[in-house]
């Protein structure tokens, strides 16, 4: 499951780390913020809490736009709720 969100925060690139060529683990010190809350936070506020994690780590002017954060949102939730029916898979 952690490789799967770390591919998920690689893939939608909020920051712009693999776009600069960083490694695919570049976004592994936000999977392990992110792992801890996802007991924790509803789906509707899932994109909220990333977004605002990602502003105190980037900064607001790095980050940009909250609205992108709600693709990543989803996509961390869905492999999520993937997990919890079947944690044998991830």
């Amino acid at each position: 499951f952690y490789d799967r969100l770390t591919a998920i925060l690689y893939s939608h690139d909020p920051v712009g780390l693999a776009s600069m060529g960083a490694p695919e683990d570049e976004y592994d010190i936000e999977v392990d913020k992110i792992l801890p809350q996802l007991r924790n936070v509803q789906q509707e506020t899932l994109a909220t809490w990333v977004y605002e994690m990602f502003v105190r780590m980037f900064g607001e002017y790095t980050v940009g736009t909250r609205a992108k954060f709600d693709a990543i949102a989803f996509d961390i939730w869905n492999a999520y709720q993937q997990w919890l029916e079947k944690p044998a898979s991830f």
